[in-house]
């Protein structure tokens, strides 16, 4: 047997720009971790430090984005025309002025680009990290937008963080009322805000005319339950905002009281796209922290399987910054409750247990699976309410937590669906397919949800440098963690999916362009770890083997 051929275990995988146009672009990247699908960071002409992590570069969240050579790009993919696309920009360098030049482009086809604005010598500031600007793309056939690095000077780097594309604009007046460059949609909620008891502090708005014309805005009340706590500072209404102006909105909060404190405000104009009356909730807090929810309540197990079981709950009233925190624990109940004012993700450890659910929950109940579920395993679960999640007020119901554990059964139930099949029969191959039939297709380019999404990938929660990794799974060969973020890429974590009967000996070969019959079987299918541990292997021995 050819070994060279016998080496060729490794799958080709489609295209990454092939799968971009099945699925929705994203509108906003906080370059914090990795790019969302559809748009590059090509940071690795030189260097091999892909974000920046000091506070002097970063305006937004943990990181920005580094950009250190020429050539080196950002590029932003749209599904339609894009309108403004704000941006944070800071030059880095050791003395001096910022000097290079470094170019926002425009492109309809990814290949042709288009200057839309051009940073020179001196252009750029080192401080402060937070240098909001924007360019405006007018042509409507334009579907990307790409931040440059045309001609670096020794020394000197570029900084980019919290990209945001915005709408093109309107015709005829439009509202636009944001904050932190984010806008807050009319009936939205803006960021929770505290100050202990009768202390004042303000609360910044941009107040933005999306469109050609001059927008008007006749004035401003307050409403809702804690009203007489918001008062405005500035501007004085009515007032016009000029075609594709801005002006800053200044709302002051003095708590009347301890805890959430809410209201709204409204905004009237002659916006002609159906928010001349915008409203914007207010969730303030006086003091530390969030009124706590009540409990919830019925924990119960309604699937409880071998390797698969499903938790089920019924939800109490949460905010709209509230929802539910539900640890896991093995073998022991839940020995440590969550801290107010700390926020967790799915998979960060609490006490002996670990976060395995973190979200609103539906209307009335929440059902979920819970990931890396074996079989006779004692599971104890908490289920903790929470008010003011995502901000330094979240504060949860610890006083009367809802438990529960279940244990997963030892063995698979025995099967019953191939109990009519004989398998000494003259007919077995009917008789299967009859059983079968209709059936679907699940091809090798299925394996990242059916095995890796749903069998592989536990939930975890590690800081390496200025990346933070949520989900990870183990080298089937070398038992090496793998620490990726969803969704799984094979080429971004170095990975492959490992023939353990080699794709050379198939009845077809090739089986993958386009995928046969034989590329049905996953079963014999394992993620390894590509360059340093299947290519290694090769066709050896998985193990050693006496007879």
């Amino acid at each position: 047997m050819n070994q060279k051929r016998l080496c060729l275990l490794t799958l080709l995988l489609t295209p990454a720009l092939a799968l971009f146009s099945q699925t929705s672009v994203p509108t906003s990247w906080n370059c914090d971790a990795q790019p969302p699908v559809g748009w590059t960071h090509n940071w690795q002409i030189s260097g091999s430090t892909q974000f920046y992590t000091s506070s002097q570069q970063v305006c937004e969240g943990s990181a920005a984005a580094r950009l250190d050579a020429t050539n080196e790009s950002i590029t932003v993919n749209t599904s339609s025309q894009p309108g403004r696309v704000v941006y944070n920009i800071i030059g880095t360098g050791t003395s001096g002025s910022w000097q290079g030049t470094f170019t926002i482009q425009e492109s309809v086809d990814g290949a042709s680009w288009n200057t839309l604005k051009t940073y020179g010598n001196a252009q750029l500031p080192f401080s402060p990290a937070c240098n909001y600007d924007s360019v405006l793309v007018t042509n409507t056939n334009v579907r990307y937008v790409r931040f440059f690095f045309s001609s670096k000077t020794s020394g000197y780097n570029v900084a980019i963080d919290d990209i945001r594309v915005r709408e093109p604009l309107h015709t005829n007046p439009k509202l636009k009322i944001e904050e932190n460059a984010s806008v807050i949609s009319n009936g939205g909620y803006a960021s929770p805000v505290s100050s202990p008891v009768a202390t004042p502090v303000n609360m910044s708005f941009t107040l933005r005319n999306a469109s050609q014309a001059n927008l008007t805005l006749a004035g401003i009340s307050f409403s809702g339950t804690n009203a007489s706590d918001f008062s405005i500072v500035s501007p004085s209404f009515p007032l016009s905002i000029p075609a594709q102006g801005t002006q800053v909105l200044t709302i002051q909060f003095t708590p009347g009281g301890a805890s959430t404190r809410n209201a709204k405000f409204t905004i009237t104009s002659d916006d002609a796209y159906g928010d001349a009356l915008y409203t914007v909730n207010l969730y303030g807090v006086g003091g530390n922290y969030a009124t706590a929810p009540g409990s919830a309540s019925n924990l119960n197990f309604p699937i409880n399987k071998t390797y698969r079981t499903i938790v089920s709950f019924s939800n109490t009233t949460v905010d709209y910054y509230g929802g539910y925190l539900v640890l896991r624990s093995e073998g022991a109940p839940v020995n440590t409750w969550p801290s107010n004012g700390t926020n967790y993700q799915v998979g960060e450890t609490i006490g002996n247990a670990k976060v395995v659910y973190n979200d609103k929950g539906d209307v009335s109940s929440t059902s979920f699976w819970p990931r890396w579920v074996l079989a006779n395993t004692t599971y104890h679960f908490a289920v903790v309410p929470y008010n003011g999640g995502g901000s330094p007020v979240v504060s949860y119901q610890t006083n009367n937590v809802l438990t529960g554990s279940v244990n997963t059964p030892a063995s698979m139930a025995s099967p019953t669906k191939y109990a009519s099949i004989d398998p000494l029969s003259g007919t077995l191959i009917t008789d299967l397919h009859n059983l079968i039939n209709p059936h679907s297709s699940v091809f090798y380019s299925n394996y990242r949800p059916t095995i890796i999404d749903g069998f592989y990938t536990r939930d975890t929660f590690v800081v390496q440098g200025a990346n933070t990794f949520n989900k990870v799974f183990n080298c089937s060969y070398s038992s090496a963690p793998i620490l990726f973020n969803q969704p799984f890429d094979f080429t971004a974590t170095g990975t492959s999916r490992e023939h353990t009967f080699p794709h050379s000996w198939m009845p077809t070969f090739p089986a993958n362009a386009p995928e046969k019959p034989e590329y049905n079987d996953q079963h014999h299918l394992y993620p390894t770890l590509q360059s340093n541990v299947n290519e290694a292997r090769c066709n050896y021995p998985l193990g050693e083997v006496v007879t």
